[in-house]
């Protein structure tokens, strides 16, 4: 049997020739897709469009890790097997009524229409010590390295079998009013529906919710008199509102059962106090100019975005995760291009660019208990070792670790 040789015996350190050589992931995956779309005028400016796609998806996996690899709690002693498989069906289908006018000095466009998703998908996994142990324990294992399905250790294998089914549907207006091709209004409202927030509909707790956005840009140079060696000016500025629906495929007071005891658990969730879906404002203005017959091109963008609502995990002294929508992040800064075009032989042209941008990250506000003090939030990465925190007036990211020392190293 091979058996792996490194100096530092000791959790999660290999030696890297092994881990190259001995452990090997294997993923297959099979895809269907099919997508269809059909339109119809039913006057001069008026036409309306369905589509409909289907993605289905097959996925298997495999990992097999050799006896005597560290992990980061233990040797694994007769190896390691896992075998996963996921099936996933989406389905995404769409009606839109679309009008495009002329009338005189003005051109109008206008759409409405309805957006539906589904997806529906099945996990199962299998992870077990690559050997065979009889639930009846009478006798000691014997296999080493036994990489297939039928591996098993005892009654400790960890085998599970889960169903996901989640929807979404929305319907949507958009509309751009232009005059004289040089100054244009746009505008447009969503109205979306989430599964995820059927759940909460016995207190009140809405299951849809609105985001809008509003738009303007102007083409200045078309009727303004601008100096020679300015080509093109255009100013713009923007605002909307978008969100997220909060994690699908959670039910936060659902408990489980002990399948071999009939004992049920309470759910692992807290309660959720005030369901709602993570908000992004944004807001942007700029402008695009062009010099010397478009050889120099500069743009310059101006944005400040707002994150509301974010959606965390809250650890609770009583060992249970509390869901929370909670806070405020701040994002600004600019964005700017400067290029230089040189034609320099038919059909030929050299472009140069370059380019600066700063943001400023900030979070203003973040959960507060029901003393009104700040919670903590965190997540723990790298092992416990680091931890990125949450913390008011910080920057979202923020990340903290305590100093490490290598172990051959002595101060005296």
């Amino acid at each position: 049997m091979p058996k792996q040789e490194w100096a530092y015996w000791q959790n999660g350190m290999n030696n890297p020739y092994w881990m190259v050589n001995t452990r090997n992931s294997i993923s297959e995956e099979e895809r269907a897709y099919g997508y269809i779309s059909a339109n119809y005028q039913i006057i001069d400016g008026l036409k309306i469009q369905g589509r409909l796609s289907l993605d289905r998806t097959k996925m298997k996996g495999t990992s097999e890790r050799m006896a005597t690899t560290w992990n980061i709690s233990a040797m694994e002693d007769y190896g390691m097997y896992g075998q996963d498989f996921i099936w996933s069906n989406d389905v995404y289908v769409d009606a839109m009524l679309s009008y495009n006018k002329e009338i005189k000095d003005f051109s109008i466009s206008a759409s409405a229409g309805w957006v539906g998703h589904t997806n529906k998908s099945e996990t199962e996994k299998l992870w077990t010590k690559a050997t065979y142990f009889s639930y009846t324990m009478d006798h000691l294992a014997t296999r080493v390295n036994f990489f297939d399905p039928k591996a098993m250790w005892g009654n400790s294998s960890v085998n599970t079998y889960t169903k996901s089914s989640d929807w979404n549907k929305g319907v949507f207006f958009t509309g751009q009013v232009g005059y004289k091709d040089y100054v244009y209004l746009e505008g447009s409202y969503r109205q979306d529906w989430y599964r995820a927030f059927k759940q909460f509909e016995y207190r009140g707790t809405p299951d849809n919710y609105g985001y809008f956005s509003v738009g303007a840009n102007t083409l200045m140079h078309r009727y303004l008199p601008l100096p020679e060696f300015m080509t093109h000016l255009k100013l713009r500025a923007s605002y909307s509102e978008v969100g997220n629906s909060i994690p699908s495929g959670i039910v936060y007071n659902k408990g489980s059962e002990d399948l071999a005891t009939g004992a049920i658990s309470a759910a692992p969730y807290g309660y959720f106090d005030n369901p709602r879906p993570e908000t992004t404002k944004s807001f942007e203005a700029g402008f695009d100019v062009s010099f010397f017959d478009n050889a120099l091109n500069w743009d310059l963008t101006y944005y400040h975005t707002e994150l509301c609502n974010s959606y965390f995990l809250q650890a609770t002294t009583g060992g249970k995760m509390k869901p929370v929508n909670t806070g405020l992040i701040r994002n600004q800064g600019i964005e700017t291009t400067l290029s230089y075009s040189l034609h320099f032989a038919k059909d030929w042209m050299w472009r140069t660019s370059a380019n600066f941008s700063y943001n400023n990250n900030k979070i203003v506000k973040t959960f507060k208990d029901e003393q009104g003090n700040s919670a903590k939030l965190e997540q723990k990465i790298a092992g416990g070792n680091i931890v990125v925190r949450y913390d008011e007036g910080g920057s979202y990211g923020d990340m903290y670790a305590l100093d490490w020392y290598p172990p051959d190293i002595y101060f005296l």
